[in-house]
């Protein structure tokens, strides 16, 4: 179809639908119960930015011609003469309905036009003790909806012809697809194609372009439960701490996981796009336990302080001023889940492996080293049948990359200059002081020879930074 007015054309200025009824409230509270002790809580509708699909042009079919003319004899002989004037090239529009058969097309879905959204609310209970400590207990809720994704599969063939077995790699027009009755969507359909393309719901393409913006199929549930407590900077000391509970469940991380490490990390695609309620899993980012400790402490010795406020000038200078600072991280692993390369014919998507009953999915005999044994138990999960899908979950809540521990910690120290407001300051930082390791790049295809043995690294090492700063 081709959209604008004119001859061959549908008389519609766009193939999308446009949201009318994008109505986004806004509404909180807060309430002092008695003193020190506050409610909050609060709700919206927010609607997320969208962006040019596919950089303007992915529908420019039928509406842009090219010509390329080269030299016969690798530029001894002119391509062509000016005189004669310029090649012809193709005539524009080309409105022919069977433009690029058997090729990949653009596809407009009418509701790629309509923003995603999520639905927001939150209820906290926040107490102050003394002047200077306040400690918080909250509950956050998020839902997306009709959020962009890319995991429709709008061209697979139906699972129903699973049952055909290997005739679906065999041509169409072979004595055995004629002898099962197969019949060609259309008498010009070519004899060489596969029987799997003459059943697909448009045998006429291989492709279509909707990557990005025209799938509006994700969404998303979020439920956390945290409590935190927090020092204002008093006597020397500031310090935060917060512990969350929580659970993400989606059936997708973004519109186009090839956007990079932070967009939509490790998704993959639909396995069978007849039964999307599959895909609904814990999500790739979904971290149930996290733990964070913050503090910043001047040590109470030297001038001004408890000890040795009073001690002669060299000692001052060598003991006042040094401040320990630290943020400690922990938290428990991402959910992993494990594929196979089985292709079952019918152009769906990523293969899921079978889950085999009663047995761990961590390997029982790994012990923290990589290379003596696998992380994921092969004993657990098995290729699945020839033309049948896996039966293992999207992602797997009971198969997690290893847990994350990272302690970051400066030492810094304070030297006054010789006039007022100068100073010197002196910092040694440490990340991940103790040099934990967590390990990452879990091969997850079950029919790799490495199969469960990690492959790399998903944190940084120790780093050690001196830093020295003047202020004048």
């Amino acid at each position: 179809q081709f959209a604008g007015n004119g001859p061959g054309r549908t008389g519609q200025p766009s193939f999308l639908d446009v949201r009318k009824n994008a109505w986004g409230p806004r509404l909180g509270f807060a309430y002092e119960v008695i003193p020190s002790l506050v409610v909050r809580g609060g709700g919206a509708i927010f609607y997320l930015p969208e962006r040019e699909g596919g950089n303007a042009d992915r529908a420019e079919q039928g509406f842009q011609g090219n010509v390329s003319v080269t030299s016969p004899d690798s530029g001894y002989t002119q391509a062509f003469n000016l005189s004669t004037g310029l090649p012809a090239s193709p005539k524009v529009p080309n409105l022919d309905p069977g433009l690029n058969i058997f090729g990949t097309v653009p596809f407009a879905a009418r509701y790629a036009g309509f923003a995603p959204k999520m639905y927001d609310w939150n209820f906290t209970i926040e107490k102050g003790l003394g002047r200077n400590t306040v400690i918080r207990a909250s509950y956050q809720g998020t839902a997306g909806v009709s959020l962009l994704a890319n995991r429709e599969i709008l061209n697979q063939v139906d699972p129903k012809y699973l049952s055909l077995g290997n005739l679906l790699f065999l041509p169409v027009g072979s004595d055995a697809a004629k002898a099962a009755g197969i019949v060609k969507p259309w008498p010009g359909f070519p004899d060489s194609r596969s029987v799997a393309q003459a059943l697909r719901p448009f045998p006429q393409y291989t492709g279509f372009d909707h990557d990005v913006d025209a799938d509006t199929t994700g969404h998303s549930t979020y439920h956390a439960v945290s409590v935190s407590a927090e020092h204002r900077y008093t006597n020397g000391l500031w310090f935060s701490t917060s512990y969350t509970f929580s659970k993400l469940i989606s059936n997708v991380q973004g519109e186009n996981p090839a956007l990079g490490t932070f967009i939509a990390n490790g998704d993959t695609s639909t396995q069978n796009g007849y039964d999307r309620k599959a895909d609904k899993s814990i999500s790739d980012q979904d971290v149930p336990q996290h733990l964070v400790l913050a503090y910043a402490y001047e040590l109470p010795v030297g001038k001004g302080k408890h000890f040795l406020a009073h001690s002669n000038p060299v000692v001052q200078t060598l003991v006042s001023g040094w401040m320990i600072s630290g943020v400690h991280n922990y938290q428990v692993g991402y959910p992993l889940r494990v594929n196979s390369s089985l292709n079952i014919g019918l152009f769906s998507g990523q293969e899921r492996a079978n889950i085999v009953a009663g047995q761990p999915l961590k390997n029982p005999n790994y012990h923290g080293d990589p290379n003596a044994a696998p992380y994921i138990n092969p004993a657990a999960f098995a290729r699945p049948a020839p033309f049948t899908f896996g039966n293992s979950g999207s992602n797997l809540p009971g198969l997690r990359t290893p847990p994350l521990q990272e302690d970051d910690v400066t030492l810094g120290k304070t030297f006054p200059l010789f006039r007022e407001g100068q100073r010197l300051e002196f910092k040694a930082s440490a990340f991940n002081i103790g040099n934990r390791v967590q390990f990452g790049g879990v091969t997850n295809n079950v029919d790799s020879t490495t199969f469960g043995y990690i492959s790399s690294q998903f944190n940084r090492p120790r780093e050690i930074q001196l830093s020295l700063r003047v202020v004048f």
